[in-house]
């Protein structure tokens, strides 16, 4: 029982400890991406901080193309690379705090991802899953060249 309570308390102080909104996800050879969820505020932040734009993913839990966005093109090293580049913001576009982000950048298909200014003003974005990973880095690549 004394072992159960010590885990309650360690997980409790970790959620405190990371509970800030952000979310790390691994990328290629060890490379990891810090990913905010749902805060446009403290993405905002941090890219206005950083000098770098906003990757706004705004998705659906239910949404099978944002499924194989987040875990097999996010995680491909061809474009972790480029994602350092951003400040990553992932957004569930049907939550409490997701909604008024997916709202504010009209979003009426997922899987969306717009690129912003650190503001929020839109640059660009990519709407749907294109067929390939090369494709989409190439889009991505594209719309980073014009930003820089």
């Amino acid at each position: 029982m004394k072992q159960l309570a010590v885990l309650v308390v360690a997980t409790g102080l970790l959620l405190i400890a990371y509970g800030s909104g952000e979310s790390i996800s691994p990328g290629d050879a060890g490379c990891e991406l810090r990913w905010f969820q749902d805060d446009f505020a403290a993405a905002s932040a941090a890219a206005d901080s950083a000098g770098k734009p906003l990757l706004i993913a705004i998705c659906e839990n239910s949404c099978s193309p944002c499924r194989t966005l987040s875990q097999d093109y996010f995680t491909s090293p061809e474009i972790v690379s480029s994602l350092g580049s951003f400040v990553l913001l992932r957004v569930e576009a049907r939550s409490v705090d997701g909604l008024p982000i997916a709202e504010r950048y009209g979003v009426t298909t997922t899987p969306c991802v717009v690129i912003a200014r650190a503001d929020g003003t839109e640059i660009d974005r990519i709407v749907g899953l294109p067929p390939s990973v090369g494709q989409y880095s190439s889009e991505l690549c594209a719309i980073l060249a014009d930003v820089n």
